[in-house]
């Protein structure tokens, strides 16, 4: 049975309400620690844990618990803890990033502003020392913030012992926070592994991941045009790939699936596979049709839902392995993958064939 003979534009009908739906959802999706900050402790158990009293003694030493949960496999004991960024140390890595910003230019310019054998009124002087006027203060109050957070007493007379002081402040308050980890945990554990990312890293990662879907979007458009030198046709390829997204990171929200690099980059493979039906699609509507586009989408659906079908089935496979042995990263990965497939089967047979059906003017 043809689902494009008669009004195939109701097809769209389905996608477009999934795309309002994801839209509604995306707010709801939750950031990992690659992207939002925080320390994750994994402690490898011999025998099952008092979830209860290492929760309580989290919190006694004033740590922010985001998740404590225990996974048991019949291969081991798993503990996971996964707390948020500590304020103390959040606004330590904050001073340090402002700090070694200016730091160096710092040290330079007043190197010059110093040096007693350049006139005061030597041009590069002058402006060295407005230079200077702008950014010392950078300098200055983020190691006085950093010394007054780690009430540390700083005894410095120069710049590179500034830095010395700094580092050692720093060093202060981190340690603390691990001591405090540390002491929290009073369970018997044969191994541990620790990740711990900063807030200011985890900004940057987002700022990446936006860019690296602006990009793959983008150049997914360009590629269209390229190859069917239509602007038509390349928005309706943009218009897949952003419906794919769209729909995926709704599930994310609305399944509470993380976004941690992990899932971002099978939400970058995901965009693959919805530029590579798409332009199965378009190729075939386009360059190599067979009878009519009806006959012709409906042939291009039954090529593409093979294709997609093989994949389901891999990364199908792939979400029970993980879900069998409680593989975090395999999990997600498929997780996306499964949606992101499922999502481009709606998007490319559902939206972006009955677009460039009306496109070509078929009735």
């Amino acid at each position: 049975m043809n689902i494009y003979d008669g009004d195939y534009r109701k097809l769209m009908i389905l996608p477009i309400l999934l795309i309002l739906v994801g839209l509604f959802f995306i707010p709801s999706v939750q950031l990992g620690i690659d992207f939002q900050g925080g320390t994750i402790i994994r402690l490898y158990t011999p025998d099952e844990a008092n979830i209860d009293d290492l929760k309580a003694n989290l919190i006694e030493n004033g740590l922010n618990i985001r998740k404590v949960q225990q996974i048991q496999t019949q291969i081991q004991n798993v503990v996971e803890i996964e707390l948020d960024q500590d304020d103390k140390l959040s606004a330590a890595e904050d001073l340090r990033g402002i700090f070694y910003t200016y730091f160096d230019d710092y040290v330079y310019l007043e190197s010059i502003v110093t040096d007693p054998t350049i006139s005061d009124a030597n041009l590069e002087k002058q402006q060295a020392l407005e230079e200077y006027n702008e950014i010392s203060p950078f300098v200055l109050d983020s190691a006085n913030q950093m010394f007054e957070i780690a009430d540390y007493t700083p005894d410095y007379t120069e710049a590179n012992e500034m830095k010395s002081d700094f580092d050692a402040a720093y060093n202060s308050v981190k340690k603390d926070y691990q001591e405090r980890v540390s002491s929290s945990i009073n369970i018997e554990y044969d191994s541990i592994s620790v990740k711990t990312v900063s807030p200011t890293l985890g900004v940057k990662f987002i700022e990446r991941a936006l860019s690296a879907i602006l990009w793959a979007l983008l150049l997914s458009v360009i590629l269209a045009f390229a190859v069917f030198r239509k602007i038509a046709t390349s928005i309706i390829v943009f218009i897949g790939a952003f419906a794919d997204v769209v729909i995926t990171l709704g599930a994310m929200g609305l399944f509470g699936i993380p976004l941690t690099l992990p899932s971002f980059a099978a939400l970058l493979m995901m965009l693959g596979f919805s530029l590579n039906t798409d332009m199965l699609l378009t190729m075939r509507l386009i360059k190599q049709r067979k009878g009519t586009l009806r006959d012709a989408s409906w042939s291009a659906l039954k090529t593409g839902t093979t294709m997609s079908t093989t994949d389901l089935i891999a990364f199908s496979s792939l979400l029970i392995l993980g879900h069998l042995t409680h593989l975090t990263t395999y999990s997600q990965i498929a997780s996306i993958a499964v949606i992101g497939l499922v999502g481009d089967l709606i998007a490319t047979w559902m939206l972006s064939a009955p677009l460039i059906m009306v496109l070509l003017k078929e009735r």
